[in-house]
């Protein structure tokens, strides 16, 4: 079962799903493509305002195999869930931590902050592989938050939604 709130999806060999894994806070969300064929990734929409800044940060890492590749974003959308835009960056990153098969790659923090565009009433935070034909593997995450001022919205590791407001 998933935790609450969020919803995960894959396709061919690609997974998702929640497990503990080393040097995490307890559960994680790990998502990858399996062999080399499939991806996969999970997300959670929330109450979104149009023209507001957001951030959002989550704690990834990458397992020691075939060059795994994580993404983050926020979708944008409407009242009735059609897409107005989105904002993405990678998170795990061969180009970044070596290239090199084989190679792990540490729990890190990641940022993306952008500008949610006018018309907006949602917002989809979603994490996912980003795995192509030639590599493979599993991308961790947890600890996810998501911040549009004045309030804060934090994804709580992998459970619900708390609103609350800065002082």
């Amino acid at each position: 079962a998933w935790p609450t709130s969020w919803s995960g999806w894959n396709w061919g060999a690609g997974f998702a799903n929640h497990e503990t894994k080393p040097g995490s806070d307890g559960y994680c969300i790990v998502v990858g493509n399996g062999w080399q064929n499939g991806g996969g990734g999970f997300y959670q929409t929330v109450p979104g305002i149009g023209g507001t800044n957001y951030t959002l940060t989550v704690d990834s890492a990458a397992d020691a195999w075939w060059l795994p590749t994580g993404v983050m974003q926020m979708i944008w959308q409407d009242s009735l869930g059609a897409e107005l835009g989105r904002a993405a960056r990678n998170t795990v990153d061969p180009a970044v931590y070596g290239g090199t098969y084989d190679t792990p790659h540490p729990w890190a923090n990641y940022v993306l902050t952008a500008t949610a565009p006018v018309g907006t009433t949602q917002v989809k935070v979603e994490f996912m592989s980003n795995n192509g034909e030639s590599t493979g593997g599993s991308i961790y995450f947890e600890n996810a938050v998501l911040t549009p001022e004045p309030a804060t919205l934090t994804i709580l590791g992998l459970g619900g939604l708390l609103l609350r407001r800065k002082k």
